[in-house]
């Protein structure tokens, strides 16, 4: 991870990143793979929100200052930004990470005709699916609401639906990158 507020010269310097873990090979993670090993980031990402660091004195704020710490947005390749961020895969019939097209709808180019995903919806369905008792109750809620658990979703502020980037499909392709990043991100 490196922090995003140094300046550029700064930010990538080995001194001021923070190495998040490795996933070994030589395939892909499984889904609980990935949730194993986000879990001991999400315990520090937890203590970085809430309650936050108090810095004693810095250059701006001699009496302290409290700073808080959150990870936005989660950038990977689409396999990975779907099951880090608890969606179906591509290849699902609801395939979409930011609404609720159907593959049988997957020519429909117009997104007011697209019933768009919520972060409550996506938190509900999460965990139903976490809470299962059985894998084919689990295989059931991913079909019928393209939703997996994820342990990013234990961060209070976290919305999988505006914070998991556009694959580039989406972004290049249908020239969408400025309307999530001026619309969506505000």
């Amino acid at each position: 991870m490196a922090c995003l507020n140094l300046p550029v010269d700064l930010r990538y310097q080995p001194e001021n990143m923070y190495l998040v873990g490795i996933m070994p090979g030589p395939n892909k993670p499984s889904l609980s793979q990935i949730n194993h090993g986000l879990a001991p980031l999400i315990d520090d990402l937890l203590l970085g929100w809430n309650p936050g660091f108090f810095f004693t004195r810095t250059y701006l704020y001699s009496s302290g200052r409290l700073c808080r710490l959150a990870v936005i947005p989660l950038v990977c390749d689409i396999m990975g930004a779907r099951q880090a961020g608890g969606f179906a895969g591509p290849t699902n019939t609801i395939f979409c990470s930011y609404c609720f097209l159907t593959r049988d709808r997957i020519e429909e180019f117009e997104p007011t005709d697209w019933s768009m995903r919520s972060c409550a919806e996506h938190r509900q369905f999460a965990e139903k699916w976490r809470d299962a008792q059985t894998v084919e109750e689990q295989k059931n809620i991913v079909d019928c609401h393209g939703v997996r658990y994820s342990e990013l979703l234990r961060l209070p502020y976290w919305n999988p639906v505006l914070f998991t980037v556009l694959d580039s499909m989406h972004a290049d392709f249908l020239l969408k990158l400025h309307h999530h990043i001026r619309d969506i991100w505000g």
